[in-house]
């Protein structure tokens, strides 16, 4: 997500009363440095009702064309 790496698990109980979701990224506090690399417990926020019925998670067209590479269609 913006060029950070997430690790999310899944499988976890719906916890309603709850905003967010908890997730792990990885940071490095300084580019050419693997030294300054850690990784951090951060919360995302839950999409709401409305968001959540009217999102689409679909494939762009990149996404697709390597998809269709990898299954030989």
């Amino acid at each position: 997500m913006n060029g950070e790496r997430l690790l999310r698990f899944t499988g976890q109980p719906p916890t309603p009363a709850i905003n967010f979701n908890v997730v792990y990224t990885q940071i490095r506090w300084e580019a050419n440095n693997p030294d300054s690399q850690w990784v951090y417990r951060a919360h995302e926020l839950k999409a709401d009702f409305n968001s959540r019925l009217s999102g689409t998670d679909r494939l762009n067209a990149v996404a697709w064309n390597a998809m269709k590479a990898k299954l030989g269609l």
